[in-house]
């Protein structure tokens, strides 16, 4: 938490953890490096455990099998440790090839926050990913979201075998959007939009 709070390496987070007010609530009077990246070693050797744990935040959810739970498409991260066996050289929207690791969460619609996380190696693709993170969660009602660069009709056949939801933004150039009623009088009054960050988003569902 110190870690993320204020991007700091290892070796600086025993100062900034002294000088916070986590130090208090978790009573321990101090922490080293050595402690950070033993835990770190530790959860990261027992992954069964894990998914044990993250398996037992789902019961918290109070919807039982009618639970909702959002998929966002995975986040790269750039590694050029020798030590790991996950990070490998792969696709990513900066066209960077250099090795790299994929994190990919999953939220639940109920409770807004995440409950579960799986690091994929670079060279996986999402569609892969999202199979793997579902069948190891055994769960349900998932709807991924991606970004503009994931659709194709490739894509999509195949997250409708494997029975996931998706919301995928389309280019604007892309031939399955339709911009004539846009061009009727009073069309906000007809569409089905939102605004965001001074942008209006038309929202449309297409059978393909």
């Amino acid at each position: 938490m110190v870690r993320w709070a204020y991007n700091t390496p290892s070796k600086r987070a025993p100062y900034y953890y002294d000088h916070n007010f986590c130090s208090q609530v978790f009573g321990k009077k101090t922490i080293d490096e050595k402690l950070i990246c033993d835990t770190l070693k530790s959860v990261g050797e027992h992954r069964t455990a894990v998914v044990d744990w993250m398996k037992s935040l789902l019961n918290k959810t109070g919807n039982g099998s009618t639970a909702e739970f959002v998929m966002m498409d995975s986040t790269h991260v750039f590694s050029k440790s020798e030590m790991l066996t996950v990070n490998a050289k792969g696709y990513n929207p900066d066209f960077d090839f250099e090795k790299q690791v994929r994190l990919m969460y999953l939220f639940s619609a109920q409770t807004q926050q995440p409950v579960y996380y799986r690091l994929i190696n670079g060279n996986i693709t999402d569609l892969k990913s999202m199979a793997l993170c579902v069948e190891e969660m055994n769960i349900q009602n998932v709807i991924y979201i991606a970004d503009k660069g994931f659709y194709s009709k490739e894509n999509t056949a195949m997250m409708k075998a494997q029975n996931l939801q998706y919301i995928i933004p389309l280019q604007r150039s892309n031939k399955l959007i339709d911009n004539k009623p846009l061009q009727e009088a009073n069309f906000k009054s007809k569409l089905l939009y939102f605004l965001y960050q001074k942008t209006h988003y038309l929202v449309l569902h297409i059978q393909n």
